[in-house]
Order: C-alpha cells, then structure tokens, then sequence
C-alpha cells in the first residue's frame, strides 16, 4: 500500500499549510522522478501537491476536533483522484482500469491511518497541555501555601517551606541553602544537618557560582547516600544567586522535564518572595531608625518642660 498521501496529509493536518505544501511538493517530484515515464508517475505527482495543499487548508480552516474526520474524507478524495487520472492518463482505458482495479480499493481505505495519526498526535499534545497545567496549579497551590510563611523569614518558617514542598510533591526531601549554609532541609538525610554541619555541598557551591540548574539522576547526595536523584535550582534575587532550592529522590531517574519545569517556576516565585520579605524586613527596620530618631528629639523637650 502506498502511504505517500498519509504522510502529506497527516503533516499538513498537524503542523500547517508550510509542511503540508513542502512535503507535498518533495514527495509528488520524488515519486515523478523515481518512475519518470511510469503511467501513475504524473497522476501521484498531482495529487500529492494537491493533498499537501488540501491539509493546510484543513489545519487553517477545520476545528481541531473535526481535523481527523475531515482529514480522512480529504485522504480518500485525493486517493480517488489519483485513480482517475491513472484511468485518463494511461496509454489505453484497459490498462487504466486494470491498474486501478488492483490498487485503488487499499489506497483509498487506507487512508483511515490519517485518521489515527491526527487522534494520536494530537492526545499526546493535549496530554502534554494537561500535564503543564497540572504542574502550573501545583506550584501556585505551593506559593499560596508558603505565602504566609515569608513573612518573617527565619529557619522555623523555611523548614515549614520545605515540608509543604516535599509532601505536595512527594520528594524525598527538599531543603533550602543561602550562597554558604543550608537554612532548611526536611525529609530524608535530615539528621545528618543537624549536628552544626551544615555547610554547602560542592554541587550547590557548582550550582551557585554558575547560576544554572543543576540535576543528578543517577548519583549519590552529598552526606545522603540513600538520595539518588537530585535537582538543584538557584534562587535569585535582583540579578545574583543569593541561594538555591534543592529537591531529592530515593530512588534513581525521578527528575524528569515536566518536574523540572515546575520546579524553576516554583523557585522563580521563591525568590519573589524572598525578595519581597528582605525589603520588608528593610522596610520595618528603617521604621523603627525614624522612630527612634523621632524620639531622641522629642525627649529632650519634655525634660526642658519639667
């Protein structure tokens, strides 16, 4: 069976009337080329540009829903067409007929495989939107959670951070490090951070020093050996690392694209927040400097009033 209409129309279906001209025009010369003076050589070569055309039109015009329905019925309406131009175009009507006759019924059922390749493309992308804005709701979920606890940041509210991290998204452990100390760390391994031990490992110091994520799925962490899976994401604030978001797994291989997505956008609305509680905290203590100042100049003038 030729699938050379399958192809055009099923690219120009998915990713527009460019692929689908392109691939149309490619496909209908090759298949002239190949058999120049064969009787189906022009009639294949027609219907191909005519199919890579025809899906374009189907991606612009059709509902994304409908474009596997109507993909199908295009398929085996550019099939016809080849048929009958093999009929117009061979040398005796006999001839025509008889290759039609052999050939026509598969070519034109089978482009029901238009069909599935839409339906199948297509639920793998839905599932990819899905799963993004699964993710995207989860780290909102997070932020709204840990809002409160930025506040007044100090290790009790960081280690409370980390906890809420770690169970939404079921890690191991989660800890949160400035550019020298780990200020927080929360799940498995936690013992080995609370003997006054807790200087940076030299793949935060790495991640730091570079501003780049860093992800380890088949290794040991630093004192954890029970951690094989590490995501390591620096935190910034105003332009420089002052900080990283470090999540763990047990077992090995369980950092994968769509968790890191999720975990630089959690990390960037980290960081905000961070941010926001050091110009707070800055806030509240230049308050106070007024205040204080404010007093000293006010007290004097009591004491002459006495």
């Amino acid at each position: 069976m030729n699938v050379r209409i399958i192809a055009v129309m099923s690219g120009g279906i998915l990713f527009g009337p460019w692929v689908g001209a392109i691939v149309g025009a490619i496909a209908g010369v090759h298949r002239y080329l190949i058999d120049i003076d064969g009787v189906t050589a022009v009639p294949c070569f027609i219907t191909s540009i005519v199919a890579g055309l025809l899906s374009g039109l189907i991606n612009r015009k059709v509902a994304r829903e409908q474009r596997w329905k109507i993909g199908i019925l295009a398929g085996m309406m550019c099939e016809t067409l080849t048929m009958i131009l093999v009929v117009v175009w061979a040398p005796s009507l006999s001839l025509g007929v008889d290759i039609v006759s052999k050939i026509g019924i598969p070519m034109i059922l089978g482009s029901v495989c238009i069909g599935f390749i839409v339906l199948l493309v297509q639920s793998v992308e839905g599932e990819k939107e899905a799963s993004a804005a699964r993710q995207a709701k989860l780290a909102l979920d997070i932020a709204n959670k840990t809002l409160p606890l930025f506040r007044h940041v100090n290790s009790d509210s960081l280690r409370q951070v980390c906890e809420i991290i770690r169970r939404d998204i079921t890690a191991d452990a989660v800890a949160i490090t400035n550019t020298e100390h780990v200020l927080a760390y929360v799940g498995v391994g936690e013992a080995n951070y609370q003997r006054h031990d807790d200087m940076i490992s030299p793949t935060t110091r790495q991640a730091i020093r570079y501003g780049k994520i860093i992800i380890k799925n088949n290794d040991e962490a630093h004192r954890t050996p029970e951690i094989h899976s590490l995501m390591v994401i620096p935190l910034w604030e105003k332009g420089v690392v002052t900080g990283t978001l470090k999540i763990y797994y047990c077992h090995a291989h369980r950092i994968t694209s769509t968790l890191q997505e999720m975990a630089i956008g959690l990390s960037q609305i980290i960081s905000t927040q961070l941010e926001v509680s050091r110009a707070e905290q800055l806030r509240e203590m230049a308050n106070k400097a007024e205040l204080r100042a404010l007093q000293s100049k006010i007290n004097p003038h009591f004491y002459l009033m006495r």
